[in-house]
């Protein structure tokens, strides 16, 4: 049986996200991959939301 489970030749990246409770929640605030988190934060977060939020309302 792989490491990863009985389908690791199937494409499904959301088998990263799957979880409950405490560690769901941890998990939404830290797997942010566009942006990062905390210190290693992308500089440019709030301008690229807001170029976007320009772009789609146009």
């Amino acid at each position: 049986r792989p490491s990863v489970g009985n389908d690791a030749d199937e494409f499904r990246p959301e088998r990263w996200l799957e979880a409950e409770g405490d560690k769901l929640r941890e998990m939404k605030t830290t797997a942010d991959m566009v942006f990062s988190y905390r210190k290693r934060a992308c500089l440019g977060h709030k301008f690229a939301l807001m170029e976007l939020e320009k772009v789609l309302l146009i």
